[in-house]
């Protein structure tokens, strides 16, 4: 017991004190005073907040800066889109002209879904870049023309081929949004690329995008009716 008739009611444990209550018991009057914390504990504990303040704040600000984007990403986006139509050919060829299954065409609707994701990803890449050049420009014009708006296309003939197996299976209302949607945000993504093209370019881009949307407005009618 200690002088102040406290038996080592305080002792510290890894920087910290911990209080042994019991060791109070049935000493009448005992005292104990609590040592103060050590300067250098408030001043880390200052350290660290000011710290993990400064780190909010870039953390804060890194997410309101808008990501830059290039030509070169953008046209990497429209080889990655097109090889998303033809993923969406491919689950619409594996599905038969009789005796699907519904999980075939949970696999076509997925990949109509993951083609519309790659739609949006391409357009607001678009969106984060300035501008491009002619020779961009003519780069992106030939990787839609000779891959992307022939592939859709493919794909879409074959989607309607398969009209009534897919009626069959009540499926028509979900492939029809899924074509609307396509729809929508391709048009979403021709406006960007359009606003984006040079000037003697833009007429081009229109031309390819209006065909492709012309080639989803036409499916989307086949299943209406």
């Amino acid at each position: 017991m200690s002088r102040s008739g406290c038996y080592h009611a305080v002792r510290p444990i890894e920087g910290y004190f911990h209080f042994h209550v019991s060791q109070l018991q049935g000493i009448k009057g005992a005292r104990c005073s609590v040592p103060p914390l050590p300067r250098s504990f408030f001043s880390r504990s200052a350290m660290s907040i000011r710290l993990s303040f400064v780190t909010l704040i870039f953390a804060v600000a890194a997410l309101g800066m808008p990501v830059k984007r290039d030509a070169a990403k953008v046209g990497q986006d429209i080889e990655n889109l097109d090889e998303q139509a033809q993923a969406l050919d491919a689950s619409v060829n594996a599905f038969p002209n009789m005796g699907g299954t519904l999980t075939q065409v949970y696999g076509i609707h997925q990949a109509a879904v993951n083609m519309d994701k790659y739609i949006k990803t391409t357009t607001n890449d678009v969106n984060a870049i300035e501008g491009f050049s002619d020779d961009e420009g003519n780069s992106m014009l030939s990787l839609i023309k000779e891959g992307l708006a022939p592939d859709v296309k493919k794909g879409l003939d074959d989607l309607v081929a398969k009209k009534s197996a897919l009626f069959a299976l009540g499926a028509d209302s979900i492939t029809k949004a899924d074509i609307d949607t396509l729809k929508e945000d391709s048009n979403a993504f021709k406006n960007a690329i359009v606003a984006k093209a040079p000037a003697n370019l833009k007429n081009d881009f229109m031309e390819q995008f209006d065909a492709i949307i012309n080639e989803l407005a036409n499916a989307a009618n086949v299943y209406s009716t």
